[in-house]
């Protein structure tokens, strides 16, 4: 599966979505069974990429399983960098 180059513009928006949506980065941690630690750096820009499955499930995390039909996943996924 290809990975996504975490930008800081994607890394800026998630931190924004888990926290206007009121879930604590140790529940998304245990969502994705990563820990809190790895949320954080997601968050700050300090992971430099992860796989496309994963910025789904956080999406669905945060936003429910309907993600895919909300403008600012149509706006993440059109500015999504794929690395092969």
């Amino acid at each position: 599966m290809p990975k996504i180059v975490v930008t800081d513009r994607l890394a800026d928006t998630l931190k924004m979505l888990r926290v206007q949506s009121g879930k604590k980065s140790k529940d998304l941690a245990e969502y994705l069974g990563k820990t809190p630690g790895y949320v954080s750096k997601l968050e700050k820009g300090e992971i430099k990429s992860i796989e496309l499955e994963t910025v789904e499930s956080i999406f669905a995390f945060l936003l429910g399983d309907n993600y895919q039909k909300t403008e600012i996943w149509e706006q993440v996924y059109a500015s999504l960098q794929i690395k092969y």
